[in-house]
């Protein structure tokens, strides 16, 4: 049986993604690390040693722990799976406080098994605590396509939020009044104009 704490993942990754882990391990990117099962045991192992446990969290019937790491301003919140290290999802970010208050994205990830995570943490735990979120200067076809969930869950449904493009070095603001108009200015949040979705007050 595979018993992830005494499994030899030194020889694994240097055989099968030509990297060494002797000297800095906990520096291999956790995408890197999570494209299988035995990869990504190895992720989890990492947070286990660098993160702080936070709590027990429970998404639909199962049982998950937080952990919680803080590196040069940069928070990280990882879901590990209850008796196995399995790193379910990956959240980073930043506060900033210009050109908006808010939290920049800087890293979202989960593990293929856990599609409907990403969605529920948002909802349940970064939704209801931060008034702002922005995105980040690496927007992907995939991160772009969370956001189009954010507009129609909190703009167009719930009605509690709305979303605007803003100029990340002047400030300047334009409204987003539908999902045409989030494509029209997509292209343009992979250089200066970021997404902002903010409650309204």
């Amino acid at each position: 049986m595979f018993n992830p704490y005494t499994f030899d993942y030194r020889q694994y990754i240097k055989e099968y993604h030509n990297i060494d882990i002797n000297e800095s391990p906990v520096k291999i990117p956790s995408r890197v690390l999570s494209r299988d099962y035995i990869d990504n045991t190895y992720a989890g192992l990492q947070v286990e040693k660098i993160a702080k446990f936070i709590r027990e969290y429970s998404y639909l019937n199962e049982k998950l722990r937080l952990y919680k790491n803080i590196e040069d301003g940069v928070e990280t919140y990882y879901l590990l799976t209850l008796d196995q290290p399995i790193l379910a999802l990956e959240h980073s970010f930043v506060n900033i406080t210009s050109p908006i208050k808010a939290i920049e994205n800087k890293d979202l990830w989960h593990f293929k098994q856990y599609k409907g995570l990403m969605s529920y943490w948002f909802d349940n735990d970064i939704i209801p605590t931060y008034p702002a979120i922005i995105s980040d200067a690496a927007q992907t076809q995939m991160g772009f396509n969370f956001w189009k969930y954010l507009y129609k869950e909190y703009v167009s449904g719930k009605k509690s939020h709305v979303i605007y493009v803003i100029d990340y070095k002047m400030g300047d603001k334009i409204n987003i009044n539908n999902i045409d108009e989030m494509e029209e200015y997509y292209a343009n949040t992979q250089y200066n104009s970021r997404f902002v979705l903010e409650r309204i007050k």
